[in-house]
């Protein structure tokens, strides 16, 4: 376990989706990037995608970005990281992997498929 400031945290996160590729970053629309020190379900989740993604949705249904609509949320939880993380870099290096994991959700995206495209890669 390594602790890091809610700062360095958030700049980790800021960091993140800032690599974010700028054809993904285009395609997301009406999308919350949020931190929480703990699943409040007491899982050990490292983040979760909550949310319909992209690829089940119905225009009709659920408009990509509707200003009435709930956005879709990305969530990190800051505490779970570091629960995982033996140093700075590695709650860096797992804040990012897990940030592009629940970004791949929101695409349909398959871990098999986040591998292949070298996403889960910092």
């Amino acid at each position: 376990m390594f602790d890091v400031t809610e700062e360095r945290f958030e700049a980790f996160v800021a960091e993140a989706i800032d690599s974010i590729p700028d054809n993904v970053a285009k395609a997301m629309q009406n999308v919350a990037f949020l931190i929480e020190d703990d699943a409040r379900d007491g899982d050990e989740s490292l983040g979760a995608y909550d949310g319909i993604p992209i690829p089940e949705r119905q225009s009709t249904v659920y408009p990509l970005a509707p200003d009435t609509e709930r956005p879709d949320r990305i969530i990190l939880y800051r505490h779970a990281i570091e629960r995982a993380s033996v140093s700075e870099s590695g709650v860096r290096d797992q804040a990012h992997r897990t940030l592009y994991e629940q970004v791949a959700k929101l695409f349909g995206i398959t871990d098999r498929e986040l591998d292949a495209l070298g996403w889960a890669a910092p």
